[in-house]
């Protein structure tokens, strides 16, 4: 009887790890179809509609969704004093006033970044999920289908010095890559 209840475990535990990893491919692939939405512009044109997401730019917008996480790459110094001049010049807006919480983060600019890249990044995301679902699944098949996933397949290109170099993954159309 012991070794069946340790099988039980065994199995409990090994479905466990299974759904946590179906889980985070799911995140992946939902985090997939939210900057192919993005980059094919249509992004852009629904955050047009949101009342925070107006006030940045779209070219700082893209760049932020782009990158994913490394925010404060992307949000430098000067674009986020830039980014508190237009929120200054706002109205009072609930969507808005977590921005300017954002910007008034404590810790330096790398902290402030990072609030106000989540929030900005979260806040377009759940304009996508918005649109995905009232769009219907004919069309969320359709932006599956018009931009591939990575290619997990090795792929060898040649160095410039002429080596041979396996690629882990590569993607269709080509993405720019800020670290």
């Amino acid at each position: 009887k012991p070794a069946a209840v340790a099988n039980d475990e065994q199995d409990k535990v090994a479905g466990l790890n299974h759904s946590a990893s179906a889980a985070i491919l799911e995140q992946q692939e939902h985090l997939r179809r939210f900057q192919a939405w993005w980059a094919e512009g249509r992004g852009a044109d629904a955050a047009a509609a949101h009342s925070m997401l107006l006030l940045v730019d779209r070219c700082l917008l893209t760049d932020i969704i782009a990158t994913g996480a490394g925010y404060h790459n992307v949000l430098s110094p000067d674009k986020l004093d830039a980014l508190q001049l237009q929120v200054d010049k706002s109205s009072s807006d609930p969507d808005v006033d977590s921005l300017r919480r954002a910007l008034q983060t404590k810790g330096g600019a790398k902290s402030q970044a990072r609030s106000v890249g989540s929030l900005l990044f979260k806040t377009a995301m759940a304009v996508f999920d918005q649109a995905e679902t009232s769009s219907g699944a004919a069309e969320q098949s359709s932006v599956a289908a018009a931009v591939p996933a990575a290619a997990l397949a090795e792929a060898q290109v040649t160095g410039a010095d002429g080596s041979q170099v396996v690629l882990d993954e590569t993607f269709a159309p080509p993405r720019r890559y800020v670290c």
